[in-house]
């Protein structure tokens, strides 16, 4: 059994943030041959966080500073509500344009706009369980566990194990950039195909870290069921009359079956409020810092102290002990202190770190071939004015050499946002290639034709169709009891597809569309695979 060797190259850039976003990586001349389907571009990405609070009150650790967990987005709304909190299907989404070079063929594969059209395609390549498992994507959708949290900490839920953040590394395979990326066998020798040098423009800019919870949603009510209560709701508390006993504790009043359906973890700063006639007075938004959670079985001996609730009647709340000698000093003798809230108290703001960017090379035992065959995307921009079209017919010239076409129809670029989702909804659509109809009836949408047009065009592509639900996946989702799709423009991504007979000649497209509910919005992008041969 062959042992492939994984060699790591640095990109020729040395810095990159929001405004320093290209990326230029090689494979050198007479490194070997490679299994470029296996070879990925490496951003590792890292948040560094500004405190929106001053030290915890009484706090007892040597680090005031509390653990946040962000969640990686693609801004392209700019910074409103919407797309933006959808997952993207593929990592590809960050990269705008690209090329890549052989040193001794010259340019090989020329890719403008991947982000639109990778993201396109992945919502029929990968299905649900795909986006929510892979542990190098941009961020997961909500899932049945609607406190699976970002990528970017390992969060304790339990115990006193302190949590901790960290970088979480996006994994660009250039097999979702170019279709040449997937040959499993470059041969870099300088006889064959030399140095592999690729450029790439990326979406860095987009790039953003928001957080999972914030104050609001504490006051979300458990599960989105009224009956319920809030998150962020903590028990009153009596003492049992020995006075002079100091609060550095709470008691949730949700109960939870695990503490995996929690939204709190060890590390997290909250801002804690509870009211009392007695000598504690009343406390508003102290800053306290979570040191230990324990699930309350409810048996006594349990808790420290075990006045705080050990009561069977209690069991299944969450036990939160704070890093603090108090945050109420002292308790007057059987004071009682009203139920109150505790809710987390986000980061102030962030800024984001690409300390390297790196081209992850896997070699290849295959042997390379004496030429290479593959296809290349080839796009064609239209556009539609913002509100006037309900329903259009264009023709196209469709370029030689062509196997399948692609159609997005996209919404209009928001300010310092991007148009990237194929989201226009449109009713019905008519395709005829030199003047023959693929179809005998207008083709509409969710109809067994047009999911049996985008088969036939994958099957043309040689891949598999794993996935007709055309849904983009939300972060939020389940969390606020919605559907897995944002609202915004319904999460929907699709596209019109199709095979196209091969021909060594252009040929011509005559194309008709019809809105769904209204009028198109922005860009129509046309992409055709072409045949290509080194």
């Amino acid at each position: 059994m062959s042992v492939n060797n994984i060699v790591r190259y640095p990109a020729k850039q040395g810095n990159f943030s929001a405004t320093q976003t290209l990326v230029d990586v090689e494979i050198p001349s007479g490194s070997g041959v490679w299994n470029l389907s296996k070879c990925y571009v490496d951003i590792p990405v890292k948040p560094t966080y500004t405190e929106t609070s001053a030290a915890p009150v009484n706090n007892t650790s040597d680090s005031d500073a509390g653990v946040y967990s962000n969640v990686l987005i693609v801004d392209v709304a700019g910074n409103q509500a919407g797309r933006s909190q959808l997952c993207p299907p593929t990592q590809a989404i960050l990269v705008k344009n690209a090329e890549c070079f052989s040193s001794t063929k010259g340019r090989i594969a020329s890719a403008r706009r991947v982000d639109a059209l990778r993201t396109a395609l992945a919502v029929y390549e990968k299905d649900e369980r795909t986006a929510i498992d892979d542990p190098a994507g941009i961020n997961r959708p909500a899932t049945d566990n609607i406190w699976s949290l970002g990528k970017m900490a390992e969060l304790t839920g339990e115990g006193e194990d302190p949590s901790i953040e960290r970088a979480h590394g996006i994994k660009i395979y250039l097999s979702d950039i170019f279709n040449f990326g997937s040959m499993t066998a470059y041969d870099s020798s300088p006889s064959a195909m030399g140095a592999l040098r690729i450029h790439l423009e990326t979406n860095l800019d987009l790039l953003k870290s928001i957080p999972v919870v914030d104050a609001a949603t504490f006051a979300l009510n458990q599960h989105a069921d009224g009956a319920k209560p809030t998150y962020g709701a903590i028990d009153g508390y009596a003492d049992p009359g020995a006075g002079g006993q100091v609060m550095n504790y709470a008691m949730t009043t949700a109960v939870y079956d695990s503490v995996d359906d929690s939204p709190f973890w060890v590390g997290m700063k909250c801002l804690i409020s509870n009211t009392s006639a007695g000598a504690g007075g009343n406390v508003v938004n102290a800053i306290v810092k979570i040191k230990k959670i324990t699930h309350n079985n409810g048996v006594d001996a349990s808790l420290n102290p075990q006045s705080a609730g050990a009561a069977a009647a209690n069991k299944g709340k969450l036990h939160l002990e704070f890093d603090t000698t108090g945050y109420v000093t002292a308790l007057a003798n059987t004071e009682t202190r009203a139920a109150g809230t505790l809710i987390h108290s986000p980061a102030a703001s962030n800024t984001l770190s690409f300390d390297k960017v790196d081209l992850v090379a896997v070699s290849s035992s295959d042997p390379a071939p004496s030429g290479v065959d593959y296809t290349e995307w080839l796009l064609q921009d239209d556009s539609l004015a913002a509100g006037v079209h309900s329903n259009y017919t264009r023709t196209y010239q469709i370029p030689a050499n062509c196997m399948t076409g692609v159609i997005l129809h996209c919404g209009l670029k928001p300010a310092n946002g991007a148009s990237m989702y194929s989201s226009d909804e449109w009713k019905s659509y008519r395709v005829s290639i030199n003047n023959e109809p693929l179809t005998t009836l207008d083709v509409e949408s969710g109809s067994a034709q047009h999911y049996d047009l985008i088969r036939k065009a994958f099957v043309n592509r040689g891949r598999t169709l794993k996935c007709v639900e055309e849904i983009v996946q939300s972060i939020e989702g389940r969390r606020l009891g919605a559907s897995r799709s944002v609202t915004v423009e319904n999460g929907r991504s699709r596209v019109i597809a199709f095979p196209v007979p091969l021909s060594a000649s252009p040929q011509q497209l005559e194309l008709a569309v019809t809105h769904a509910t209204g009028t198109f919005s922005g860009p129509v992008r046309l992409y055709w695979e072409t045949v290509k041969s080194v």
